[in-house]
């Protein structure tokens, strides 16, 4: 226990650094819209499987997507699990393409039993990220050009306990109590390049978001016969109103105007607005899965979630937002688990999809998104401790419109490791 007590603050101090620091590490016009980029709920192992999560169940592995899988973990195990992901994006107009990437760490979780009937977990992880930066340029006929520059930044993270109890034997249900708390930054400057003297104009918003909130989950799982057995779940989430702040403030201002406020020389205030008690809407959402396991060695699984964002407000205004729905779909084949002389037998093979129609909605174009994944889960020892590595390409959006089409990779690693949780040790 005590090299896993190290991992975890060393690893708690890398993953707070890494969220601070991933605010400014992500690069996508899309994320002005809404919240940002929702980040999505899978975690390590699910990834190479598409992101199902809602009917998988593992006494080795954290399944923070749906609650009620916390039933699994072994009542005599410990559980701790952190993960890397890195980014690249090709972003394509009609006229124009550029490359970005990005690295950070994405999620931290531990999970452990408290009785034989009641399992926990705990855990940190993003929620949304904010991260774009370009230029408008416009010519008027009495102005000359005039330059809008637009820069976001920030997002909001989540610290999260989850419990989960075994109803029956054949019945888990689960919540997670999350925090949700970070801010989100949005600047315009406005720049008269034409005319001599002309001062820029800056509008500088900011989001503080500080709030609890719950989701569900609830696992049926059975065998059919000796060889097959089967997992069927739902996660839930209640339309939850978050207290923020709001501060706006509009000025004009000389200097690099392409970032904060505090960057440049501020001239006049033309306006300041603050309220201290605002809110904005996270939207009821509910997911269904499944998994079916054949003989301990094939796995196959899906989900379906749906999110109601059209009714949902961000300060009293609705954005360009849209209801989203997403299927995700995934398989994963281990030769033989119990193989004490070929390690690659032991391996964990994986192979997954999704296709999501997202919550952005620009000119009557609701952003789709499609991916492919696959992976590998990578034994580390006979506790159950164990690597997961998985690549994920796909595409968002579209050049049509004038909008924008991202083609992205990804490769995510995680490392799970197991240990005994509580021995007494005897001495003679």
């Amino acid at each position: 226990m005590q090299k896993i007590n190290k991992i975890i603050l060393i690893s708690i101090f890398l993953l707070t650094s890494a969220i601070t620091y991933a605010q400014d590490n992500l690069s996508s016009p899309y994320t002005q819209f809404g919240i940002g980029d929702l980040i999505n709920k899978n975690y390590g192992w699910s990834t190479a499987m598409g992101g199902i999560g809602n009917g998988l169940r593992s006494s080795k592995n954290l399944n923070y997507k749906n609650p009620a899988s916390y039933t699994a973990i072994d009542t005599m195990s410990f559980l701790f699990t952190v993960g890397v992901k890195s980014k690249i994006t090709q972003f394509k107009t009609i006229n124009d393409n550029f490359t970005t990437d990005n690295t950070n760490i994405n999620f931290l979780s531990i999970g452990f039993p408290i009785t034989r009937w009641l399992k926990s977990s705990i855990g940190l992880s993003p929620y949304s990220r904010v991260g774009y930066s370009f230029v408008d340029t416009i010519e008027y006929e009495n102005i000359g050009k005039t330059k809008n520059y637009s820069y976001g930044s920030g997002g909001l993270n989540q610290f999260y306990f989850g419990n989960s109890v075994e109803l029956f034997k054949k019945l888990s249900i689960g919540f997670n109590l999350s925090y949700l708390f970070g801010s989100i930054k949005q600047t315009n400057t406005l720049i008269f390049s034409d005319v001599s003297g002309a001062l820029n104009t800056q509008k500088e918003d900011v989001i503080r978001a500080s709030d609890f909130f719950l989701n569900y989950g609830i696992q049926y799982y059975d065998k059919l016969n000796d060889k097959l057995n089967y997992t069927l779940g739902v996660s839930f989430e209640n339309k939850n109103v978050i207290n923020a702040s709001y501060s706006s403030l509009k000025a004009t201002t000389i200097g690099n105007f392409t970032h904060s406020l505090d960057n440049n020389i501020l001239i006049d205030t033309i306006s300041y607005t603050y309220r201290e008690h605002d809110n904005f809407i996270l939207p009821q959402e509910i997911s269904f899965g499944f998994s079916v396991n054949y003989n301990r060695k094939l796995m196959i699984g899906a989900d379906y979630t749906i999110q109601s964002w059209q009714d949902s407000k961000i300060l009293g205004q609705k954005d360009s937002l849209a209801n989203s729905n997403s299927i995700a779909f995934g398989m994963e084949y281990v030769p033989n688990r119990f193989s004490t002389t070929k390690y690659y037998k032991r391996m964990r093979y994986r192979l997954g999809g999704h296709i999501t129609n997202s919550y952005i909605q620009i000119y009557d174009n609701q952003i789709k998104d499609y991916g492919l994944s696959f992976g590998l889960g990578i034994p580390i020892n006979r506790l159950g401790s164990n690597a997961n590595i998985s690549f994920s390409f796909g595409k968002r959006g579209t050049t049509e419109n004038n909008l924008i089409l991202e083609n992205y990779g990804i490769l995510s690693l995680s490392v799970s490791l197991s240990d005994i949780w509580f021995i007494k040790r005897k001495f003679d």
